[in-house]
């Protein structure tokens, strides 16, 4: 997911989840087209989606947008908190939040 090839995981790296999801090229990418990316006929990737762009719709407007960015960022960077998300972090934060999703799937399979 490095997408700038420098060698680290940074904000310009989640400036592409805009550029890739965002499909009107208003810089701001919505609900809808969050999930345009998801299969959200299949009842985990639809938990997922949701979730994931309450994680990253930092402001809670209903937009991710380059404003949400720097609180994602500051969330990712949160072992060294020196600005640069290393190997370490990237996975800690994704297993804690993939982790965080998959228990709330399985309670709404048990619902």
């Amino acid at each position: 997911m490095d997408y700038n090839n420098n060698n680290e995981f940074d904000r310009d790296d989640l400036q592409t989840l805009i550029h890739d999801y965002d499909s009107n090229g208003d810089n701001e990418v919505t609900v809808a087209e969050f999930e345009f990316h998801f299969d959200m006929a299949e009842p985990t990737l639809a938990i997922v989606a949701k979730a994931l762009f309450a994680e990253y719709d930092d402001n809670e407007d209903g937009f991710i947008d380059t404003k949400d960015l720097d609180g994602v960022h500051d969330r990712m960077d949160h072992i060294t908190k020196d600005g640069k998300i290393d190997h370490d972090e990237f996975v800690a934060y994704y297993t804690e939040l993939l982790t965080l999703l998959y228990v709330l799937q399985s309670q709404q399979g048990q619902a």
